[in-house]
């Protein structure tokens, strides 16, 4: 029920994760900022009910998209 985040954040970039669902409603929002060099972030699925969900993951000027399926 939990997705691990793990990436690289340089100096004065803040990370944004947004989650939603497959129609585009957010779901989840989550932000880090003045964390600096490689960073962990857990995501909790738990209270979301089965289906595909997209991960919207942005620093600075990059954005990158992953899809996920939960099942329970």
């Amino acid at each position: 029920d939990f997705i691990t985040i793990s990436t690289k954040v340089d100096a004065g970039e803040k990370l944004s994760i947004q989650i939603m669902q497959q129609n585009g409603q957010l779901v989840k929002n989550e932000a880090l900022s003045g964390e600096e060099g490689e960073v962990k972030l857990q995501l909790d699925f738990s209270q979301l009910p089965s289906g595909l969900y997209m991960l919207r993951i942005s620093m600075g000027d990059t954005t990158e998209i992953r899809k996920v399926v939960k099942l329970k």
